[in-house]
């Protein structure tokens, strides 16, 4: 896989959210690391050779969020393509797009876009990441939840 192209609540290239873990291995590959959270009902596969973390379901393991890191280029979300050495531009632009940008400890939550990203305001080269996630990922009434 090397054209990322996020369609909102729909998954990142031809992974989609909702598939399940065998249709994903056939896709990218054997996870490098599996990590289970029972108090977040998820279980997490770690890539680290081609920078994806991919989030099941625990209940029914099936794909609901899509985390990317660097060094991953051709990312993109409607058009908009992301460059990591100008991250905090592309997320300005996309939150001017967004008719209700929302933030969290760190976390800015593009509803329109169904991603959100961490680490790109700032000069946080290893800790920039941008993830889809499918719809009820995120909670649009949170009281967490801070117009950006």
């Amino acid at each position: 896989m090397t054209n990322y192209v996020i369609t909102p609540y729909e998954g990142v290239g031809p992974l989609k959210f909702g598939m399940g873990r065998d249709e994903i291995k056939g896709l990218v590959g054997n996870a490098d690391h599996v990590g289970e959270d029972r108090e977040e009902k998820t279980l997490t596969e770690y890539r680290f050779g081609n920078s994806l973390q991919l989030v099941y379901d625990l209940a029914t393991v099936r794909l609901v969020c899509i985390s990317l890191y660097r060094p991953l280029t051709e990312i993109s979300v409607d058009g908009i393509q992301l460059e990591w050495s100008e991250s905090e531009t592309w997320l300005e632009r996309l939150k001017k797009l967004d008719a209700d940008p929302r933030f969290t400890y760190g976390i800015t939550v593009l509803f329109k876009f169904g991603i959100s990203a961490a680490g790109l305001q700032h000069d946080e080269n290893g800790g920039k990441s941008v993830t889809a996630f499918a719809r009820g990922q995120w909670d649009s009434d949170s009281p967490d939840l801070l117009p950006a």
